[in-house]
């Protein structure tokens, strides 16, 4: 179709649609950050924690760092990048729309950011995983009935059930309840099949005794390679960067072993010189094996409770907060380096949002400061950036503008309704301690030397019976505006 822009233009006022849509996008981004809206963030955390304290007492504790639960909001840097984004690919639609003159099509509002306010629950490993499961399906059918009275004598029966059975997840799968929730068919069998994989390498495990004194250098290379497989078996498939390296390393070892074969001695017993060597490699990688084992099923146990205290818990959505139901906020991250992790985009009052990532203590660690931590990624992408200290005392201003620019705003819980908001120097530290922790403290100390009031922090305590700190006076959510459109 061959369509006259500038008349396209003027005639559906197309640059006040875009003046419009630019203005209450930077609006949206502005009110997310004033005062009242951080305290009801500060408040839906405290909430998460006390609700997975409440109802998976057994299981998760906050006082001994096990369990890690905080929260970031974005830098002001990386706001002013998404927000650049955003706009061009506004523009980019907006764009294309005029060019083939279908309305249909024009854009009605730049996307939003969803991730201005992010959580994070790092989960150890778990203990006894099927009675977790049971407290959650309990939960579960609680709610149900709840919902549904109609169906409290079917609900009631079945708990009875469950809870004189062995099987409670296999009675719940076979019910017609769980086709409320159909995702959690699948939570609790991948639960079930994780369970087995560990149970097998912890089998592995406790038959790895090696005897150096009696065993040739052919049996323990068969141990090493061996030992390498069980870890390939705990990445992701699509972690590649991550099987590749540790198939070099088997690899390398194969290597060793082949010119061993070659010069006739790998049916010989290990030399009593090598006994230290060999020893510390082996216990090395029996150690990685023994942190990396439950990996997988921590991280479907992790997303197992929190999908219990998002979907059943009355206190959060008192509060007004609903899993997004638009399919493309919904992330499952596997990727090449290693990195893992769930995530549950949430709706919030006013059009607000946010998103709770779950991660494994292991995959956690691994992106803190293993392969896959930020300032090893290709190119640097997210390599993080310490601005030179200025030698001028005069100068220290416009650089901390610049240099504090770059710092998201950690909090996190600390248990029992906590939490504390860090300050500056806490960001800071937080932030840049993937890089070196050595010059990161040389530039705290520098910091603190020029302003003081950077050490100001703040600790807070909330609880169940608090009312929600912010009340939905739009009713509506990004979620449903994108769905009307």
């Amino acid at each position: 179709m061959s369509t006259d822009i500038s008349d396209f233009k003027e005639k559906y006022k197309v640059d006040q649609i875009r003046l419009k849509a630019v203005s209450d996008f930077k609006a949206a981004s502005n009110f997310s950050f004033s005062k009242d809206v951080r305290q009801f963030m500060y408040q839906f955390m405290a909430t998460v924690g006390l609700e997975l304290e409440a109802k998976f007492a057994d299981f998760v504790s906050f006082d001994d760092k096990s369990f890690r639960l905080f929260g970031r909001e974005k830098s002001e840097k990386s706001i002013d990048t998404k927000k650049e984004l955003n706009i061009k690919d506004y523009d980019k639609k907006l764009k294309s729309a005029l060019e083939t003159g279908n309305l249909e099509d024009m854009p009605s509002r730049v996307r939003p950011i969803f991730d201005l306010y992010a959580f994070k629950l790092v989960c150890p490993e778990i203990k006894n995983p099927q009675s977790l499961i049971s407290t959650v399906i309990v939960d579960i059918l609680n709610d149900i009935k709840a919902k549904h009275p109609e169906c409290a004598l079917h609900v009631t029966s079945l708990l009875d059930l469950i809870e004189t059975s062995y099987q409670p997840a296999i009675e719940f799968i076979d019910s017609e309840f769980y086709e409320e929730y159909p995702e959690l068919k699948k939570k609790i069998l991948l639960i079930s099949q994780e369970q087995k994989s560990v149970y097998d390498i912890q089998n592995f495990l406790d038959n790895s005794n090696v005897d150096l004194e009696h065993i040739t250098y052919s049996d323990y290379y068969s141990k090493i390679i061996e030992c390498y497989q069980v870890l390939i078996e705990l990445s992701y498939e699509e972690s590649i960067d991550e099987y590749t390296r540790i198939a070099a390393s088997a690899l390398e070892l194969r290597e060793d072993f082949n010119r061993l074969v070659e010069s006739g001695k790998s049916k010989e017993l290990i030399h009593p010189d090598q006994y230290e060597e060999y020893d510390s490699k082996f216990q090395a990688l029996l150690e990685h094996i023994s942190r990396k084992k439950t990996n997988k099923l921590d991280l479907a146990l992790g997303d197992l409770m929190v999908f219990d205290v998002l979907y059943t818990s009355r206190k959060v959505r008192e509060l007004g907060v609903n899993v997004s139901k638009d399919p493309t906020r919904t992330k499952e991250k596997r990727k090449p380096n290693g990195y893992v992790a769930n995530f549950y985009s949430l709706d919030m009052p006013n059009g607000l949002t946010s998103e709770i990532q779950l991660q494994s203590l292991y995959r956690y660690t691994y992106g803190e400061s293993g392969p896959a931590a930020h300032n090893k990624m290709e190119n640097g992408v997210k390599k993080r950036t310490l601005y030179p200290m200025p030698k001028e005392k005069r100068e220290y201003k416009n650089w901390a503008e610049k240099q504090f620019k770059m710092l998201p705003k950690y909090f996190r819980y600390l248990g029992h309704g906590f939490v504390q908001v860090y300050n500056t120097l806490q960001n800071f530290r937080r932030y840049y301690d993937t890089e070196s922790p050595e010059e990161v403290q040389t530039y705290v100390k520098y910091i603190a030397e020029h302003n003081i009031e950077q050490l100001d922090s703040d600790i807070m305590h909330f609880s169940l019976d608090d009312k929600p700190l912010l009340i939905n006076e739009t009713h509506e959510t990004h979620a449903e505006s994108e769905d009307s459109r």
